[in-house]
């Protein structure tokens, strides 16, 4: 498809793209350089790039959605979960979206993003996406992070214990009552 692509085939360069996204035929996964591509292909007029870029650039909403339908395996059929997980975190980041935010704050807290981070940077990772979302869960999900000692490491045992029990009590969870099993 490179050959063909260097001579202007509009479906070359579609299909360089496609091999591109997926880390295809020795290729880095490069999402970047395959948007590049598509929209290469679409200028020269093809409908199917065309179609696969206003997935992209629509509003936020539209992103949001095709982050989801990666994260689930809806898209990027024959890809592996690690590389629809690429795709999925650059579209919850790009569509600014406070849910877009909260799902990639929990792709960091499942270690589904930001791999090349220490498990350290990705929990705080987490922790400031989370916190930016402002959603109930998401002040949930920090709770448990902090129960767990993957937030608030520099604050006691007892203070992390503490701001646990308000952020639950914010999101609508009653109080922990068996601290040992959370610490």
């Amino acid at each position: 498809f490179k050959a063909a692509s260097e001579k202007g085939s509009a479906q070359a360069v579609f299909n360089l793209g496609i091999m591109y996204l997926k880390g295809q035929g020795g290729l880095p996964i490069d999402d970047q350089k395959a948007l590049e591509l598509f929209q290469k292909s679409a200028n020269q007029g093809l409908t199917e790039a065309k179609d696969l870029l206003g997935k992209y650039k629509r509003d936020p909403h539209k992103k949001f959605s095709l982050a989801v339908k990666y994260y689930y395996g809806k898209e990027g059929v024959g890809m592996t979960q690690a590389e629809r997980d690429v795709i999925a975190a650059k579209l919850y980041k790009e569509c600014g979206l406070a849910l877009g935010k909260h799902n990639l704050g929990d792709m960091y807290h499942d270690g589904r993003a930001g791999l090349d981070l220490t498990p350290a940077a990705r929990d705080a990772e987490a922790v400031r996406l989370l916190k930016e979302s402002g959603t109930l869960n998401a002040k949930k999900l920090i709770g448990l992070m902090y129960i767990q000692g993957r937030a608030g490491l520099d604050l006691s045992i007892e203070e992390r214990q503490a701001e646990a029990e308000r952020l639950f009590k914010e999101s609508g969870i009653p109080q922990v009552d068996d601290r040992s099993l959370c610490f």
